[in-house]
């Protein structure tokens, strides 16, 4: 079975967020997520309250100045990581055209998976298949923990020809 991939920007970002929802889905990331939010609300109830001392005249302590500059400070901080990240998810996109975005080719074989573009090929055994995963729009086929070949739905002309594919990997894949 061949099938045309064609994988733009948004597809590979799609993939980083499923990828990165999957890993982060673990009960140790859960609750120190929880903690965090926890701390932030705290920290913003904080700032509201010592604002509106401050606007009532009542107290113009030092500690409520204090405590006003450094829940500031910390969601400056807070800002300032998440556009980090922002830059650093930009700035870690593939090349168009490079080994990860544009046209490939892949063979479903009886050995295993081939993937082809025009900057070479790869080839799997379907030992590597770690999971078969579907999310709204795509089709992962998972070779390790946060590595996967994409297959975007407008690769497939029908949705027979994409359980056909579901199918035949499944059956490949079987360990």
């Amino acid at each position: 079975m061949n099938i045309e991939v064609n994988l733009t920007e948004e597809d590979f970002v799609q993939f980083n967020k499923y990828a990165l929802k999957k890993v982060l889905s673990s009960k140790t990331t859960t609750i120190l997520c929880l903690l965090q939010n926890i701390a932030s609300g705290a920290v913003f109830g904080l700032v509201v309250m010592t604002i509106f001392k401050m606007l009532e005249g009542k107290s113009h302590s030092m500690w409520n100045t204090a405590l006003f500059s450094v829940a500031t400070l910390f969601f400056l901080y807070l800002i300032i990581i998440k556009v980090q990240q922002a830059i650093y998810m930009k700035k870690m996109l593939p090349n168009k055209d490079g080994l990860v975005l544009g046209s490939k080719k892949i063979e479903l074989l009886e050995n295993g998976i081939k993937e082809e573009s025009q900057l070479g090929y790869n080839f799997y055994n379907w030992k590597a298949v770690v999971s078969i995963e579907e999310d709204k729009n795509t089709v992962y086929v998972f070779l390790d923990k946060a590595i996967a070949l994409i297959f975007p739905n407008s690769s497939f002309s029908s949705e027979e020809e994409k359980l056909d594919f579901l199918t035949t990997i499944q059956n490949f894949s079987v360990k």
